[in-house]
């Protein structure tokens, strides 16, 4: 995952656009027996902001099942997932 946008504080960037996003993957489902379709799970866990430092973030769970048994479920390329600030500090020099 990847920043869609750049974040700023204070007139300070803190977070550029692009900068990389990390999740945990907490729902596995196959698909196949008794015709069930697939599921994939993950949260949003923390960003690298600009001083190297990671940024601790809070997300819902989201959950993708595939659309019929038998197939894999993903995400679209470019699918948009919302994250809150959890904990964390940013060194910002002037």
């Amino acid at each position: 995952l990847s920043m869609n946008e750049s974040v700023v504080v204070d007139g300070h960037q803190i977070i550029k656009k692009g900068a990389p996003v990390s999740g945990k993957i907490v729902d596995v489902v196959p698909s196949g027996s008794r015709r069930r379709k697939s599921l994939i799970g993950f949260v949003i866990i923390n960003v690298k902001a600009v001083d190297g430092s990671y940024i601790k973030l809070r997300s819902e769970r989201f959950r993708q099942y595939s659309d019929h048994p038998d197939e894999k479920s993903s995400f679209n390329k470019g699918t948009l997932f919302k994250a809150e600030l959890g904990r964390g500090r940013v060194t910002v020099s002037e």
